[in-house]
């Protein structure tokens, strides 16, 4: 129903006294447009239906809040077990838990093995003048050919 507000501006106030035209009044001068009592008596339904319901709820409402309910004391942390220590209440559950992540994520020195004591074997010469001598093409032929490829 785009014809209902097409060529109606809706002016709005900052004033708190004005709000500005009311929308009962601003739909009054679209009644001749096809269709528009419906429309009205639709929404004017739907609304009433709605605030009924907001105030009394329905069937399901309290099925509903025995869920929610449910739900939010299963979530519940009523007390903890540290060690031996069970703890109960809000301010020795939230310490417990902060000091839990802290100890994860502190930062500790830690004594690791350095490599200053040990003896390693040592190239001899000719062993280290092996390390830069270019390849044969018999090499790069056997090397080639046994490689899997598919």
């Amino acid at each position: 129903m785009r014809g209902l507000f097409a060529h109606y501006p809706l002016v709005l106030l900052a004033n708190e006294e004005d709000w500005g035209p009311r929308l009962s009044r601003m739909l009054k001068c679209s009644k001749d447009i096809p269709g528009y009592n419906l429309f009205v008596k639709d929404k004017w339904n739907s609304l009433q239906s709605h605030s009924v319901w907001l105030e009394e709820g329905d069937a399901n409402i309290k099925y509903f809040h025995s869920i929610v309910a449910s739900c939010r004391l299963g979530n519940a942390i009523s007390f903890i077990q540290v060690d031996i220590v069970t703890l109960e209440g809000v301010n020795p559950i939230r310490q417990a838990v902060v000091s839990h992540f802290e100890s994860h994520f502190k930062a500790t020195t830690v004594e690791r093995p350095g490599a200053d004591n040990l003896a390693f074997k040592r190239l001899n010469q000719f062993e280290r003048s092996s390390l830069t001598t270019p390849f044969t093409a018999a090499e790069v032929k056997v090397t080639v050919w046994d490689c899997d490829s598919y």
